[in-house]
């Protein structure tokens, strides 16, 4: 079992509120739907009575893409190859304008509860089953799978946890307070990670740029191994063809096709769209998204980009978390 980090009491109580927080967050929404005078259970549990606004969609939607893999693998890439690994991140904001309109006025003209049963509507209900056992399928192998693991493995470098354990309990917690709640619980929820997110990679940003001397100070100090022109290129988002990691134009027709699909045709995705009080609601929610994704790519990379030049502490946890060699120590 790996060594825990050294932690402050303030750090463990933040972390036992904002536990405590999210079981919190059920309890509150599950109250709320007891209360409710909507008779469809269905709408109210899985689409939150189809009455949320654009605001917490937009957040949920952010947030609903960045779990733990994400933070870990954005930071991890864009240690071994810049800034250009944020053009993911801007390319979903295409594609979230894409889903507020073109796709979400037939997805809220047909008063959906899953996309499935669009597929159902519109082609056949043998096609419905094949997609939904695709989608679990990769649901289980991929996203899931992925999600669970680098979250226990965080945990178990921070606290020193086993990792089954720490899974375990972050598989409980999620559906429990998923659970009582139903979707409402999950965007109420998502809303105050985004803010965590979005405060937390800030800071992050401040004080890397501030231990080492400010922004260009960074730009004109690459690691060891490292050359002033190999650094200087870690920072321009756009790449030549000729690239070998991150081409811009073969990233972005790449993408374009997964992207379309996990942000206009995934069912966690869309059904978030689908509890928008109105279109208007539902376009504003992909329009807040689209521009909070341009955010963590610069907030990220550039917290990561600045521990590069920063002396490296002990490699336990960065070893940890990766599996591996400390996070950037390979080019």
């Amino acid at each position: 079992m790996p060594e825990a980090a050294h932690l402050a009491p303030v750090d463990i109580v933040l972390l036992v509120l904002y536990f405590v927080a999210v079981a919190l967050v059920g309890l509150w929404t599950y109250a709320k739907g007891k209360r409710s005078t909507n008779t469809d259970a269905t709408d109210e549990f899985f689409l939150a009575g189809r009455s949320m606004g654009w605001l917490p969609i937009g957040l949920s939607l952010f947030v609903s893409n960045i779990g733990s893999e994400h933070l870990v693998g954005l930071a991890g890439t864009a240690a071994t190859s810049g800034l250009a690994v944020g053009l993911y991140e801007w390319s979903a904001g295409i594609h979230l304008l894409v889903l507020g309109w073109l796709f979400a006025p037939i997805y809220l003209r047909a008063r959906l509860a899953t996309l499935p049963e669009y597929l159902e509507r519109r082609f056949s209900r043998r096609l419905r089953s094949l997609f939904s056992c695709v989608t679990l399928f990769i649901y289980v192998f991929t996203k899931l799978s992925v999600s669970v693991f680098s979250g226990a493995t965080v945990l178990q470098s921070v606290f020193g946890w086993p990792r089954f354990a720490a899974a375990a309990g972050l598989v409980l917690l999620t559906a429990v307070y998923t659970a009582l709640g139903g979707l409402a619980a999950v965007i109420v929820t998502d809303m105050a990670q985004s803010a965590v997110l979005l405060v937390g990679a800030l800071c992050m940003t401040v004080v890397g740029l501030e231990r080492v001397g400010g922004y260009e100070a960074l730009r004109t100090s690459p690691p060891a191994n490292m050359t002033q022109q190999q650094w200087e290129g870690y920072f321009h988002m756009y790449r030549p063809p000729s690239d070998e990691d991150l081409p811009t134009l073969g990233l972005l027709l790449g993408q374009s096709v997964g992207g379309l699909w996990y942000w206009c045709l995934d069912q966690s995705i869309v059904q978030r769209v689908l509890s928008a009080r109105s279109l208007g609601h539902a376009r504003g929610a992909t329009l807040l998204a689209a521009l909070l994704k341009a955010l963590p790519p610069r907030e990220l990379v550039f917290a990561r980009s600045s521990t590069k030049s920063i002396p490296p502490p002990p490699p336990r946890a960065l070893s940890a978390v990766s599996g591996g060699p400390p996070l950037g120590s390979r080019r």
